[in-house]
């Protein structure tokens, strides 16, 4: 298997950091709130776990099994 070309993957890692830094802080924070006050029980209970891992450094692998249209990719 041939390797990589570096100038093609160079490319594409500042095409995607570029992706990264070219968001709106306040348009992103503005469908954060109207999405969470959609979320049912279950999925802020899911929602307050994720938070509180991320927020206390604690490292938690989470994994989402349900049907489909159980909200997996809304949450």
């Amino acid at each position: 298997m041939p390797l990589p070309n570096k100038a093609i993957m160079d490319e594409m890692k500042n095409r995607a950091m570029a992706r990264h830094n070219q968001f709106d802080l306040a348009e992103e924070q503005k469908v954060h709130q109207e999405l969470f006050c959609k979320l049912n029980n279950q999925q802020r209970a899911v929602y307050d776990a994720v938070i509180k891992s991320v927020c206390e450094h604690q490292g938690k692998l989470f994994f989402l099994y349900g049907a489909g249209g159980t909200g997996k990719t809304f949450l």
